[in-house]
């Protein structure tokens, strides 16, 4: 038994020696996300799994975001392709509570008027000869057509 704690203790050490700054302040960030989330219930549901997201991955020699690491699957599964996001905030967003929306109904224009200002204001831009690429994220003068 005091065999297997000195070959983790050892490991601890040699972790420990190799914890860059940058790492550290990472887990450090994670470590507030978690306090916020559990301690000051700042929304949970989401700096909980960001939290001890970020404080796993940069684990020194954790090898967890190395290429056949979990979180690097898991990357490759889920966040490169979108898919993650999606199912995230489509799931936060079915936890909403619409009690305040269905005292004063009046609020349900607010939202209106944000949702249907983005393709007025791009209607804009291409009126004045530019265009907003979704791609980039930039606006782009418009190219003659032929």
């Amino acid at each position: 038994m005091w065999e297997a704690i000195e070959i983790g203790l050892s490991g601890l050490a040699v972790g420990a020696r190799n914890l860059a700054l940058p790492d550290a302040v990472m887990m450090g960030v994670g470590f507030l996300l978690l306090y916020l989330g559990i301690k000051k219930g700042f929304e949970p549901l989401l700096l909980v799994p960001i939290g001890f997201g970020a404080f796993l991955v940069n684990l020194p020699l954790s090898g967890l975001m190395e290429e056949g690491g979990i979180f690097r699957t898991l990357f490759n599964t889920g966040i490169a392709n979108e898919l993650y996001p999606l199912l995230i905030f489509v799931g936060i967003g079915a936890m909403t509570d619409f009690g305040p929306l269905l005292e004063n109904p009046k609020i349900l224009l607010l939202g209106a008027a944000g949702i249907s200002s983005f393709p007025m204001s791009a209607r804009v831009f291409q009126v004045q000869g530019q265009r907003y690429d979704l791609r980039s994220g930039k606006l782009d003068p418009l190219k003659a057509r032929n």
